[in-house]
């Protein structure tokens, strides 16, 4: 049996779930409580009650500060639907990013 050694993608090929690790880990190591937020539906149906298309993967906290994060690949795009939910939360006076890597979120991680 032959193995490949399959090299490290660029930073410009990360798939979404490796960015989205780093900033989970890096928020939660400086202390924010992170949730991921489980929108995805199966087969057609809602997996959980209260599933909104287009809500942000992340919330984060810490002191009382609410921020919504949507995570993206470099070259990933905000959907028309995940922009509608974006402009509602910011109606409500929530803070909501689009976040693509760790340079992104350096501000939440020196606090």
């Amino acid at each position: 049996m032959r193995f490949r050694h399959r090299p490290k993608r660029p930073y410009f090929q990360r798939k979404e779930s490796d960015v989205q690790r780093a900033i989970v880990q890096a928020l939660s190591y400086a202390g924010w409580l992170v949730m991921h937020i489980p929108n995805q539906s199966t087969r057609g149906r809602q997996r959980w009650s209260g599933l909104v298309p287009g809500a942000p993967d992340l919330v984060v906290v810490k002191h009382g500060r609410v921020l919504f994060l949507e995570v993206k690949t470099e070259r990933g795009k905000v959907s028309e639907k995940q922009s509608e939910v974006h402009d509602l939360l910011r109606l409500h006076g929530m803070e909501v990013r689009v976040v693509r890597g760790l340079d992104d979120i350096i501000d939440l991680v020196q606090l």
